[in-house]
This record gives C-alpha cells, structure tokens and sequence, in this order.
C-alpha cells in the first residue's frame, strides 16, 4: 500500500491500481538502496502519475545523492537543494 498524502496527481491522469517491479541480480550490479530508488521513481512516475514527487523522494534519501528521474518528456537530476 502506498500513502501519497500530500502529492498530486498530475492533470488528466488516472493512477494504476497495481504495480509490477523488475529487480534482477548480478554479481556487478548496483546497490539495493539504488535499485529500491529506482523501483520507487517508477512506480511515482508511471503508476501513480504523481507531480513533484521528486522533494518528498529527496527528503527521504538517506545517502543525500541527487535522485535521478526520467520520463517520456523530459529528464532531470535533482538534489535535495533544488526548488524544483
């Protein structure tokens, strides 16, 4: 269960009831922390459609990187610091 209080939904979209996350493991990859990131991002961006969910994942970030987002229209780094 997801508790998105406080975020919005972006204009027009209508958030996924279910999400299905892909995490595969290799002796060179990533992190966990990363990977658990990244699951998180997507399922913000693709699944629940939210808008500016990029601070709150910031204020969550333990390891104080900047949370990398990608999406079909634009791509952005942002750190903890940023306005938005």
């Amino acid at each position: 269960m997801v508790d998105a209080k406080g975020l919005r939904i972006l204009p027009g979209s209508w958030p996924q009831n279910q999400f299905i996350g892909w995490a595969l493991a290799a002796q060179d990859g990533g992190p966990a922390t990363e990977t658990a990131r990244d699951l998180v991002i997507q399922l913000c961006e693709y699944t629940l459609h939210l808008d500016a969910y990029e601070q709150a994942l910031a204020k969550i970030n333990a390891s104080g990187r900047a949370i990398t987002t990608t999406s079909q229209a634009r791509t952005s780094t942002l750190s903890p610091s940023d306005d938005g």
